[in-house]
This record gives C-alpha cells, structure tokens and sequence, in this order.
C-alpha cells in the first residue's frame, strides 16, 4: 500500500516574528507573514487565504473583542487595519501616521499600540487610540492618548492592565541547572 502524499502550499516570510492566533472556535491560525497574514485552517493544514494591504512589516495582529471574525493588523506603514479574516476581506484602514512596533484591543473599539517616538529614535510610546465610527473604508484617527513616553517596543516588555491601568514590566527567564 503507498503512503498517502498531500501536498500544503506553504513559503514566504517568517512565521514567528508575531505570536500566532487561534480562532475562538478553534477553525483557523492567524500568522504574521512579513507584510501580510497568513490564515491557515486547523482541519486541513492549507493556507486558506493571505491578508495582504499593508505596504511594510506587519508588527501586531489581535482579534476584535466585539466581533471574534475580524482582525486588527498593525504595521510599520502606520495603519491599523480591520479585517474579515473568514473571507479574507479587508474591511476597513485606519491611518495612524505613526510606526506601530505591536498592538492590544479593548472592547471600546479603543487599541493601545506600542509606536515610535517621533521626538526620539531610541524611545518608543504607548499610545491610546479611539477608533472612530465611520462608513468610509479609509479613515484617519485622531483621538490618540499619550500613556507613556518611554516604553520598550517589544509587546514581550509590556502588559496593559484593566480599566485603562498601564503596567510596565520587564520578563526575564532565569534557568538554573543542576548536573
């Protein structure tokens, strides 16, 4: 009897820049792909669409607390984008005009982003943005907050805590071992 031979369309960028999401229900691996994401389904193991718009790296992706079938993408062009990630349909770009470095979601269709110091190239920020309500597919946002001034750009260093609390911490791993 041969072995049966299946074939996976497969390539591109680096898989592990970003932490992967899985579906709520379990169907679908989101992946940051350089500029793109990469949707694979869980069942059948075959990239089942890739998510491509922004112009630079992709640098953070979360799922829409409001809504567990889109996707916010953030990338190094300064858009937050909306997506249908089941039909691969982009639904909406918010320009930001900063370089976003990663990405966290809140139920108030507000996002923390972790960007660039425009004032300093070795310091980065912790912003607030309130996405705004608009029927428009492209839109500008404005309402951003200041948080912190100076904050590290790996999401690995930051925590975002409840009710607008902003924790900073620095993770270190420690291994001890014994012969």
């Amino acid at each position: 009897m041969d072995p049966e031979i299946r074939v996976v369309q497969c390539g591109g960028s680096r898989l592990n820049y970003r932490r992967p999401l899985v579906s709520a229900d379990s169907k679908y691996l989101l992946c940051v792909s350089g500029d793109s994401i990469k949707v694979f389904s869980t069942v059948t193991e075959e990239c089942i669409h890739v998510l491509w718009s922004h112009r630079d790296l992709v640098t953070g992706i979360e799922f829409n607390p409001n809504n567990p079938l889109q996707l916010y993408s953030c990338s190094l062009d300064g858009t937050i984008k909306l997506w249908d990630f089941i039909d691969g349909i982009l639904i909406k770009t918010f320009h930001i005009g900063y370089k976003m470095f990663s990405l966290y979601s809140s139920k108030h269709d507000t996002v923390f982003v972790i960007a660039e110091n425009k004032d300093s190239s070795e310091n980065f920020q912790l912003l607030s943005i309130k996405l705004p309500k608009s029927t428009e597919q492209e839109c500008e946002a404005k309402n951003l907050t200041l948080l912190f001034a100076d904050v590290n750009q790996s999401p690995k260093s930051t925590a975002v805590g409840r009710n607008v609390s902003v924790h900073i911490v620095n993770v270190y791993s420690y291994y001890t071992f014994h012969p």
